[in-house]
């Protein structure tokens, strides 16, 4: 098990479930290579970098409520492909709130 904190174990850790190809088939080392990829980020995330994702991490949910209340989500994929305006005319939103959800 990696040390938390200790970025370099982990990797070595990971390496290692992904060389015995048991990933895909084995949940609890897919488990456990998720737990070490998510310690390998917090190592090496910047304070700042990760403050500022705290802070928007709240949008994320509310532009999926929002996607979700205009049924986005369904004219997509009545009408794919398409264009902002064409899904913005669909669901009455703004065309400008559309495109934003595409860049997301």
């Amino acid at each position: 098990m990696a040390i938390p904190g200790n970025p370099l174990e982990s990797i070595q850790e990971l390496s290692k479930i992904a060389s015995n190809g048991s990933i895909e088939n084995d949940p609890m080392a897919r488990k456990e290579a998720l737990k070490l990829s998510r310690n390998i980020t917090n190592c090496l995330e910047d304070p700042f970098g990760r403050a500022v994702e705290l802070c928007f991490s709240p949008m994320l949910a509310m532009s999926a409520r929002v996607a979700v209340d205009i049924d986005l989500f369904s004219h997509i994929e009545r009408s794919s492909p398409t264009t902002s305006a064409r899904l913005a005319e669909r669901t009455g939103a703004e065309e400008l709130l559309i495109s934003k959800f595409a860049k997301r």
